[in-house]
C-alpha cells in the first residue's frame, strides 16, 4: 500500500512539473509573438508617418 502511494505521489509530481514547464514555454512564446507584433506596429506607424509627410 505504501509503495503505491509513493508511485502516485511521484506521478502527480511529474505531471505538475511538466505542466509548469509547458506553461513557462507557452508564456515565452506568447511574449515573443507580442514583441514581434509590437515591432511590426512600430514599423507600420513609421511608414505611415513617412507617407503622410
Amino acid at each position: 500500500m505504501t509503495q503505491e502511494l509513493v508511485f502516485l505521489f511521484i506521478g502527480y509530481a511529474v505531471i505538475w512539473v511538466l505542466l509548469f514547464g509547458y506553461l513557462v514555454f507557452i508564456t515565452g512564446r506568447i511574449r515573443g509573438v507580442r514583441d514581434a507584433v509590437r515591432d511590426v506596429r512600430h514599423e507600420l506607424d513609421a511608414q505611415r508617418q513617412e507617407t503622410a509627410e
